[in-house]
C-alpha cells in the first residue's frame, strides 16, 4: 500500500479522533483546592492553564486573534505556573496509587515548557512546525495526566473519553506529519523532517498507553513501533545508508500502518461512547 493511501486513510477517520480536541483539553473541573498542597493546587487550576497555552497557540476565532498580545502573556504566566508546580510536585512521597499519574505530569509538563521556551527563539520554519505539533500534544498530554491524577486522588474510575486527549492529540499529529510524506511538493529535506518529527511523536505515543483500556494500550504501542521501523527506514534510504530491513519489509510496513491505524480509530469510536 502507498503512502497516498495510508493518508487517504488517516484524513477519513481525523474527525473522530479529533472530537472533543480543541482549545480546551478539561475532561473534568477538579474541585476547589482545599489545602495548599502542590497536588490540590494543580487539580484546581492546572486545566485552566493547560487552556491559556492552547488557546494562544490554537487560536481560531477572530475575538482571540484580536487578543493576541494579551493572550500571548497570559500563555507566559501559565507556563510558568505550570512549571513551577511541576517542580513542586514530588511523586516519591505521593501514595502508590498517585505515582504514576504525578510522574508523566511532570515529565509532560517539563516537555512542554522546554519547547515552548524554544518555540520563542527559533526561526526556521521547519522548527517552528515541529515545536508547534510538541505544544500540541503535550499541552493535551498535560490535560490528560491532570485528568487521571485527578481521578487517583477522588478514586473515581477513568472515562476512556476523557483520558484519550492526549494520545489522540499525538496521534493527529503523526496524521499531519504523514500527510508532509505524500505531499507531491515533498523534497528530501522535507520527508527526512517529516519522519524525524514521526519518530518523536511515537517516543511521545508509546509513554500515553496508560489508558483504562489495556487493548488500545496495546495497539498504540504497536503503531508507535511499527511507525518508527518505517520512518528510520525511509530516512536511511535517502541518506543512502544500509537500512535494517529489505524493501519488501519496508513495503509491508507501510501497509500494515493503515490497518493499524484503522484498528485504534474502530476501538476509540467504541470505546469513547
Amino acid at each position: 500500500m502507498s503512502r497516498k493511501t495510508i493518508v487517504s486513510s488517516f484524513v477519513r477517520v481525523s474527525a473522530v479522533l479529533a472530537v472533543g480536541l480543541c482549545a480546551s483539553v478539561a475532561p473534568l473541573q477538579a474541585d476547589a483546592a482545599t489545602s495548599s498542597s502542590p497536588t490540590q493546587e494543580i487539580l484546581a487550576h492546572g486545566y485552566a492553564s493547560v487552556d491559556a497555552v492552547r488557546l494562544y497557540f490554537f487560536c481560531s476565532t477572530a475575538a482571540c486573534k484580536k487578543d493576541e498580545t494579551a493572550n500571548a502573556r497570559k500563555a507566559s504566566t501559565a507556563m510558568s505556573y505550570l512549571e513551577g508546580e511541576a517542580l513542586a510536585l514530588e511523586p516519591s512521597k505521593a501514595p502508590s496509587s498517585q505515582r504514576p499519574a504525578m510522574k508523566k505530569l511532570v515529565a509532560d509538563i517539563k516537555s512542554l515548557y522546554k519547547v515552548f521556551k524554544d518555540y520563542l527563539t527559533q526561526t526556521s520554519s521547519t522548527e517552528v512546525e515541529r515545536n508547534t505539533g510538541v505544544i500540541y500534544y503535550e499541552s493535551a498530554n498535560v490535560g490528560s495526566d491532570i485528568y487521571l491524577l485527578t481521578c487517583a486522588v477522588h478514586k473515581t474510575k477513568v472515562a476512556f473519553k476523557d483520558w484519550a486527549v492526549g494520545a489522540v492529540a499525538v496521534l493527529y499529529s503523526m496524521q499531519v506529519d504523514t500527510q508532509l510524506l505524500s505531499a507531491k511538493t515533498a523534497t528530501g529535506d522535507t520527508i527526512v523532517a517529516a519522519n524525524d518529527d514521526l519518530i518523536q511523536n511515537a517516543v511521545a505515543l508509546k509513554k500515553d498507553a496508560n489508558g483504562p483500556s489495556t487493548e488500545f494500550n496495546s495497539l498504540l504501542v504497536t503503531f508507535a513501533t511499527t511507525q518508527t521501523k518505517v520512518s528510520e527506514a525511509e530516512n536511511a534510504i535517502l541518506y543512502k545508508k544500509k537500512s535494517t530491513i529489505t524493501n519488501k519489509e519496508l513495503k509491508a510496513l507501510i501497509a500494515s500502518l493503515s490497518a493499524q491505524y484503522t484498528k485504534i480509530v474502530d476501538l476509540e469510536k467504541s470505546l469513547a461512547k
